[in-house]
């Protein structure tokens, strides 16, 4: 895919995608953010005792961290840790 001048496109410069394209890969560090930004909010949340709202960012919180923790695999630094060793 190449992009030609006067596009307004923005492509990542390693891999040619888009920045507003989300592949397997990029998973890891959005759920890293997502898991981080939640835990805060339930932790503020739990701190001025809003119960139901603390409960929903709670189950995102497990939710996010779920889904980083299952998307190692996946991600950017697994693959470049794995293409090193390779080629070694």
């Amino acid at each position: 895919m190449s992009i030609k001048p006067g596009e307004d496109q923005i492509a990542d410069a390693a891999e040619g995608n888009p920045w507003y394209r989300v592949v397997r890969a990029d998973l890891f560090i959005l759920s890293l953010l997502a898991t981080a930004t939640f835990a805060l909010i339930w932790s503020a949340l739990q701190a001025a005792g809003v119960a139901g709202w603390s409960t929903l960012f709670f189950g995102l919180f497990i939710f996010a961290s779920t889904v980083l923790f299952g998307g190692v695999l996946w991600s950017k630094f697994a693959q470049y840790r794995l293409n090193k060793a390779i080629l070694l």
